[in-house]
């Protein structure tokens, strides 16, 4: 239920946000009722969040336990090393809310099981950091040494959708040298430099 209000939430902040570029020109009474419709939306969110927080915080089931962020990434790191990916990683040290934490864990640990699925054998790099106000995750591997698995799954939808939760986008295809990119831009308005 959490994902459902939470990405409708969002919706309502971005599109508050996105108005005044795509209904321009709006006098300046709308578009400051715009921005403190979005303000509200976000204000919600982080109340969702927290309340989500206090409920796992009481119900420590397996289910229920904390969510991995980028504090983790390390050791998802260790395991794709472990099984034998050659991998290159930059994350830059970010201070990030859990959940823009759990969008960057889940869109790293999507991006490159897809690398291992659909390009076996290839080299992956993975970078985290700042550009322009904007969260970059970028994970690029090569061309596989071993013909990959064809099926297609909900991965990329799945990447798609998290970013978006945050107003961010996520853009994904082919290289020129025959390997895979996915590129998340997370906005940080929200976040302290």
């Amino acid at each position: 239920m959490h994902d459902v209000v939470a990405h409708h939430l969002s919706l309502i902040a971005v599109r508050c946000e996105t108005a005044p570029y795509r209904l321009a020109p709006l006098d300046e009474r709308a578009g400051a009722e715009l921005a403190e419709v979005a303000g509200t939306a976000r204000s919600a969110l982080t109340e969702l969040q927290r309340l989500l927080g206090v409920l796992r915080a009481e119900d420590q089931s397996p289910e229920r336990a904390p969510q991995p962020g980028t504090a983790d990434l390390a050791e998802l790191f260790a395991g794709v090393r472990a099984a034998g990916t050659d991998l290159q990683v930059s994350v830059e040290d970010v201070d990030l809310p859990d959940t823009l934490g759990l969008t960057v864990y889940r869109i790293v640990q999507q991006a490159v099981s897809n690398a291992a699925q659909h390009a076996p054998g290839a080299p992956v790099r993975v970078t985290v950091g700042r550009a322009d106000g904007v969260l970059r995750v970028e994970v690029v591997n090569g061309p596989g040494r071993a013909p990959g698995t064809p099926e297609a799954g909900t991965g990329l939808a799945g990447m798609r959708e998290r970013a978006e939760l945050h107003g961010g986008r996520l853009s994904a295809g082919p290289t020129p040298d025959a390997g895979y990119r996915v590129l998340a831009e997370l906005p940080l308005a929200q976040v302290a430099p």
